[in-house]
């Protein structure tokens, strides 16, 4: 089937990923659309460059087990949910 349109988040290697897409199917690449609600859930930047074991010993729960649970500064998953719906 034919593209009619490529979105993605504006994070770079999502940005790269959508062009290397579109010239391979020949889609025009001025024509990607990059929309902030394909972002990644912003836990907290306490833990940014730090590995994911200081991560557990801080936050040893599934993430999406508790959709309320969050880190000062960041959103929980229901939060998440919610920025990242397409109305």
């Amino acid at each position: 089937g034919k593209v009619d349109v490529i979105i993605c988040s504006p994070y770079a290697r999502a940005q790269e990923t959508a062009r290397i897409t579109a010239e391979a199917i020949g889609y025009p690449a001025e024509n990607i659309i990059t929309d902030d609600r394909f972002r990644e859930c912003d836990v907290s930047s306490e833990f940014d460059s730090k590995s994911r074991d200081i991560l557990r010993q801080y936050y040893d729960v599934d993430y999406a087990s508790d959709c309320g649970r969050k880190f000062s500064g960041g959103e929980n998953f229901e939060q998440d949910r919610k920025s990242t719906r397409l109305n």
